[in-house]
């Protein structure tokens, strides 16, 4: 099998956000070369001194993510306020990569063709601003948020200056929100400089009453890598042939408190599985 260049990192959210120290404590020991939180758990840790967290297990902190609003305008400036605070732990910590999302909306009701010229303001200012502080803002399209669909996918990535915002595809998320994800990062591999690596069982979204979606599987329908319908190993070879890729390809599987199986199998079925696509971790 041919060599791969790249290391293999791990969000830290198939834990609950409570249970961050265990989850950067089980993927240092089991060889993931770096891990990912969200912005609200830095000002956690912050806030209860426990930044030296990465250091002391020997893992670094890659990236955050940051769900930022993109729909109203007279909330751009709170947002920006709290996106600061996180970027400016991120930047003392030596993370680089803002994955960025936006705020829940209920999408049955939103707008996309109303809001995107908004939207693209918004995402394009946050850019330019983290830019600035030597962050590289990276935008993750969600499902239940204003980027979920394909034409809202593309329409956000055409629209916006490329110096100031790259692509941090969820190639779940993408397929679970009705597109194709190897499409999707083969149009746009040049501006992939962060992504998420995640499978997704392919059954249909359900919603309660409020337009929440339904957690049917422990893991929001998502699975480990390999168990689900995405085609990985096509979005693998995209990034290994990437000329612009030089990050750490970013594992995720979602979980909490209750999962069907535990956080550390699930995790340990990731690394079982790039095992078998050519990758090494840190541990061997």
């Amino acid at each position: 099998m041919e060599q791969r260049k790249h290391k293999i990192g791990h969000t830290c959210i198939t834990w609950d956000e409570s249970d961050v120290e265990t989850a950067v404590s089980v993927l240092a020991g089991l060889g993931y070369q770096g891990v990912e939180v969200f912005g609200w758990t830095l000002d956690a840790l912050q806030q209860e001194g426990k930044l030296d967290l990465f250091e002391k297990n020997r893992i670094p902190l890659v990236s955050a993510y940051f769900a930022m609003n993109l729909c109203n305008a007279a909330e751009f400036e709170a947002s920006l306020e709290k996106g600061t605070r996180w970027a400016r732990i991120m930047h003392s910590l030596g993370a680089k990569y803002i994955c960025m999302g936006g705020e829940d909306v209920d999408r049955r009701s939103f707008d996309f063709q109303e809001q995107k010229a908004q939207i693209i303001r918004a995402v394009g200012e946050y850019g330019r601003i983290f830019a600035d502080m030597g962050l590289t803002v990276c935008y993750h399209p969600h499902t239940g948020t204003p980027i979920q669909t394909e034409e809202e996918i593309r329409t956000l990535l055409e629209g916006v200056n490329p110096d100031f915002v790259s692509f941090a595809p969820d190639v779940a998320q993408i397929q679970k929100g009705g597109a194709d994800p190897v499409a999707i990062v083969k149009d746009y591999i040049g501006l992939v400089k962060h992504i998420h690596l995640k499978d997704y069982d392919g059954l249909p979204v359900q919603y309660d009453e409020n337009g929440r979606e339904i957690n049917l599987n422990g893991f929001s329908g998502y699975t480990p890598l390999g168990e689900g319908v995405v085609d990985i190993p096509a979005i693998l070879k995209l990034v290994e042939d990437s000329a612009v890729f030089d990050n750490m390809i970013m594992v995720e599987l979602d979980g909490g408190l209750k999962t069907p199986i535990p956080q550390k199998e699930a995790v340990m079925r990731n690394r079982t599985y790039l095992n078998r696509q050519g990758y090494h971790f840190g541990n061997e």
